[in-house]
């Protein structure tokens, strides 16, 4: 089970809805909303036409509760729907077309990254600084089997050239320190290519398997 600790998730719409039915197939688990929730997320479907009462309920709902972030992800197949709507602290648009795939990409890397602390630890305050705003967002997530050096090609085709914020994390295995430096010369590389006007994050951990790089870009509206 894959616990995402002062975590809240609901769904409105059918597109949203079905995000929400590919994480509970992935064994993720959030909390229930109460007072000790960081963030409280809300998957939303824009074509569905009963989304402004469903969100201004979700709102209510939340409003109750200090120093939880409410963050609105929106997975509307084929377009996206700018509110304008204030009461959000973080307001995400989805611009790949795979959005479903994109939310599980978002949910593991915020369990592997955030949730279960690594080498170089990243908190969940680095994640809301990282989504908070209304903001376009992108992930990449690339697997390889020994060292980062095996997706470098990959890398090098995403274009960093919008100034925004970019969060790199990757799992490996741990094979000794001379390895490890390597690696991180490597990423050292792959944060360079980026805009150097953008805020950068990053981090890492040691897993005997699942070893992959993944690059979160958010870029202001």
């Amino acid at each position: 089970m894959k616990n995402l600790d002062r975590v809240y998730i609901t769904a409105i719409g059918f597109n949203a809805k079905k995000c929400i039915k590919d994480l509970m197939e992935k064994e993720y688990h959030w909390d229930p909303l109460d007072e000790n929730i960081f963030f409280a997320i809300v998957l939303v479907d824009f074509s569905n036409n009963t989304f402004d009462n469903a969100i201004t309920d979700f709102l209510s709902t939340t409003k109750v509760l200090e120093g939880i972030h409410l963050v609105l992800i929106d997975v509307t197949p084929g377009k996206f729907i700018h509110l304008t709507r204030k009461e959000f602290d973080s307001y995400l648009i989805i611009r790949q077309k795979n959005k479903q795939n994109i939310i599980l990409q978002f949910f593991k890397l915020f369990f592997d990254g955030f949730v279960n602390h690594g080498m170089v630890n990243l908190d969940y305050y680095d994640f809301y600084d990282s989504i908070k705003g209304k903001n376009f967002l992108s992930i990449n997530t690339y697997q390889f089997r020994d060292t980062l050096n095996e997706v470098s090609d990959k890398v090098g085709l995403l274009d960093f050239s919008n100034q925004g914020k970019e969060l790199f994390y990757f799992q490996t295995v741990y094979k000794g320190d001379i390895y490890i430096n390597q690696e991180l010369e490597i990423l050292q590389r792959f944060l360079k290519s980026g805009n150097q006007k953008s805020e950068l994050r990053w981090g890492f951990n040691y897993k005997n398997d699942d070893h992959y790089l993944c690059i979160m870009v958010t870029n202001k509206i």
